[in-house]
């Protein structure tokens, strides 16, 4: 049986590890503002997507509606983190993991 996971902040940095959910098989519900960037790794991942902003009132109620009723798993990964160890090679590091995660 697959897991039903929702992911706030699809489209960030700190989701690409999201690929590897997808990869064993969970079905994800993407939730970013990016709505282009969102569409597009949505359909890259074979995932079920909502354009939104946190921010706004009534996300979360119009998010409830869309996703599936019942969930294992929520990712809230909006926002961003600053990761100095990375700063210097991040440009590598992010197409690395990027590239291990199409290639699953």
């Amino acid at each position: 049986m697959s897991s039903n996971i929702l992911i706030y902040g699809a489209t960030g940095h700190r989701f690409l590890s999201g690929c590897l959910l997808a990869n064993a098989g969970a079905h994800l519900h993407l939730v970013a503002r990016n709505s282009a960037k969102l569409e597009a790794l949505a359909r890259e991942l074979g995932a079920v997507w909502t354009p939104a902003d946190v921010l706004e009132d009534g996300t979360f109620e119009r998010v409830a509606q869309a996703a599936p009723r019942v969930l294992d798993g929520c990712v809230y990964a909006v926002g961003s983190i600053s990761l100095k160890p990375l700063a210097h090679d991040r440009g590598r590091f992010d197409a690395r993991l990027q590239d291990q995660c199409r290639s699953r």
